[in-house]
């Protein structure tokens, strides 16, 4: 039976607070190979098997991390969540590239 020996944790959550809450119909996000995801009042729990990496993505990062389903470009993923956030669109902007950045350098974006 396999047992992590030693898991690592990250938050994520980006740089600011854009106004989004953690919607209640939110869908499942699509499988991605190598993810195990499980949502959690409307933000993301992502584990990592072959990395033993556990992130919890705050609401947010959560609807940047669905977004990205579609898109990983940043001005698309604001415009995407935008109708949500109720801060000024140069902050969600901001938000996008800062949030989208993290997730690829931690390789949760396909």
């Amino acid at each position: 039976m396999w047992r992590p020996t030693r898991w690592q944790f990250a938050d994520i959550g980006g740089i600011g607070y854009v106004g989004l809450r953690a919607p209640s119909d939110v869908a499942a996000p699509r499988p991605r190979a190598g993810f195990d995801v499980e949502l959690v009042f409307g933000t993301a729990v992502v584990c990592v098997p072959a990395t033993l990496e556990l992130h919890r993505l705050s609401a947010t990062a959560t609807a940047i991390w669905l977004a990205c389903e579609e898109t990983s470009e940043p001005a698309r993923v604001a415009s995407l969540i935008a109708p949500a956030a109720s801060a000024a669109s140069a902050d969600v902007a901001r938000e996008a590239q800062v949030c989208t950045s993290q997730l690829s350098e931690l390789g949760l974006l396909p």
